[in-house]
């Protein structure tokens, strides 16, 4: 476990992630940077073969690109998401239902997701089918009628997969899919700006003594807990800059990431209006 005392003084790996945010922050005659400054710190940058670092980045987003255009899961494909939160989670095609679902082939009640708990704490799901049909996915000739719905789980309704996921600290999820979408069936690439060795620059992670917590509200109004935990200090362009470094636990150890929300010329006009967002390893 990090402790929040010690202060990093070495070289935080956010060539990609500060390639993306900073380009997007400068690009165009007016864009805007919110980013604080602060004293002047010292760095060194260790020198970058711009072929190699150019070819990085485009190998990142061409595994990106795969990734919204993949039949297993995209985002593009996702049309309805709902917490599995409580104890039972309805879907259908009725308007009331949790997770609503429109189409011929969706029953007003279709099915059901029950969630158990453990003596041991640990927490289960199980599907249920109610007024409609639930298929197996890759063998839609095969029904059920109740299935595990655990994580990584998928079943048939319709023209839907419904798919059992995680969203960390929001807790499981249920999401439906549907790869007839215009976004996901009319996709291409994603559009980016040019890679710009520029843009690499080193940071210096400084944690705070004391995580503050503090209530993030995302696209959907889900409201969940997130800690400060730090800043991360660099130099561009002669001027001397610091983000902000969230969390999303208390205590963070080497497998979690940092969240860095940021404000620029895109935002409320083709990006989230409360910010973009980045994540990195921690």
């Amino acid at each position: 476990m990090l402790r929040r005392s010690q202060v990093w003084s070495g070289l935080l790996a956010l060539v990609l992630l500060l390639t993306v945010m900073l380009a997007a922050c400068t690009e165009g005659e007016g864009a805007r940077q919110d980013i604080d400054t602060v004293a002047t710190v010292p760095y060194v940058v260790e020198e970058i073969d711009p072929e190699e670092y150019a070819a990085e980045i485009l190998a990142g987003r061409a595994e990106r690109d795969e990734q919204f255009g993949s039949l297993e899961f995209s985002p593009l494909a996702v049309v309805a998401i709902a917490r599995l939160d409580r104890e039972r989670t309805t879907i259908g095609a009725d308007g009331s239902a949790d997770l609503s679902l429109l189409g011929p082939s969706v029953a007003p009640l279709h099915a059901e997701i029950l969630r158990s708990e453990a003596a041991d704490g640990s927490v289960g799901f199980l599907l249920r089918a109610l007024d409609g049909d639930l298929r197996v996915d890759g063998a839609p000739a095969l029904r059920l009628s109740e299935m595990e719905f655990d994580r990584g789980a998928r079943a048939r309704i319709g023209q839907y997969i419904v798919y059992s996921d995680s969203l960390g600290t929001l807790g499981a999820v249920v999401r439906a899919l549907d790869f007839s979408t215009p976004a996901f069936a009319e996709f291409t690439r994603l559009e980016y700006f040019p890679p710009d060795p520029e843009y690499v620059v080193a940071a210096a992670v400084t944690p705070y003594d004391e995580a503050e917590e503090i209530r993030m509200i995302d696209t959907r109004g889900w409201e969940r807990p997130a800690w400060r935990y730090g800043e991360a200090a660099f130099s561009l362009h002669g001027e001397d800059l610091r983000l902000v470094l969230l969390t999303w636990v208390a205590e963070p150890s080497p497998d979690d990431q940092f969240f860095i929300a940021i404000t620029d010329a895109t935002s409320g006009e083709e990006t989230y209006p409360a910010c973009r967002y980045l994540q990195t390893g921690f």
